[in-house]
């Protein structure tokens, strides 16, 4: 499956993308390097979204095994790099 991802700059580095469903996304950095805080962090964004893909898989899973599955929350807690670019060094569900 390909996917796509568009990206327009609003202002500074507030940003609005969005991807084939076309769900558009805010996006911003803090006050201090150029942005407005009016939106997530990309890198917050990309952890959610590995946060969404494990989560639904699990539901699919348990779904296939018929257990029955209410209120499910996936809770996790990631390490960057202090140097840019700065990775995701660890991730860890919880």
């Amino acid at each position: 499956m390909q996917m796509k991802a568009k990206l327009k700059q609003l202002d500074g580095l507030t940003m609005m993308g969005k991807a084939n469903t076309g769900h558009w996304v805010a996006m911003d950095a803090p006050d201090d390097l150029g942005g407005h805080g009016a939106g997530s962090r990309p890198m917050e964004l990309m952890l959610i979204g590995i946060a969404g893909c494990a989560a639904m898989d699990i539901i699919a899973i348990m779904k296939k095994k018929k257990l029955d599955l209410r209120g499910f929350e996936v809770d996790v807690d990631a390490e960057r790099s202090d140097e840019h670019p700065q990775l995701f060094k660890k991730i860890i569900f919880n």
